[in-house]
């Protein structure tokens, strides 16, 4: 799968079903990052919240990474416990395209139980 990175860039386009990723910088160093509980609410362009932990990633770098599988306008906003200044807070949007790629993973989305409870089916049906 597909990582787009993202930090400031204006609006960043995501291929359906790709990784999205953005890096955040804390205001200071973590002195323990376990401690630290960093999370990314994403709102889908039909209004549905998915929220997501982000990760330590050295030195004041946290990152968050998530497959978006709505086609639209989507937002998100961050909340770390305890406050930092440069985690808390934070607002950004994307913008996710029509499913794109060289395999069917790509194309069509992860594998799922079907409705049914009998077979397997991609998440596009």
């Amino acid at each position: 799968m597909a990582v787009i990175a993202v930090l400031g860039a204006a609006e960043t386009d995501v291929p359906r079903w790709a990784v999205f990723e953005a890096a955040f910088t804390a205001a200071a160093p973590a002195v323990d990052p376990l401690a630290t509980r960093f999370r990314v609410t994403f709102r889908s362009p039909s209004g549905t919240a998915h929220t997501v932990d982000g990760f330590w990633d050295g030195g004041t770098t946290w990152r968050v990474r998530y497959s978006p599988a709505e086609v639209g306008g989507w937002t998100y906003s961050t909340a770390a416990e305890p406050g930092d200044a440069g985690l808390h807070g934070r607002t950004g949007a994307f913008r996710v395209t029509a499913a794109q790629g060289r395999t069917r993973f790509d194309r069509n989305g992860p594998v799922r139980v079907s409705r049914s409870r009998t077979f397997l089916e991609h998440e596009d049906g």
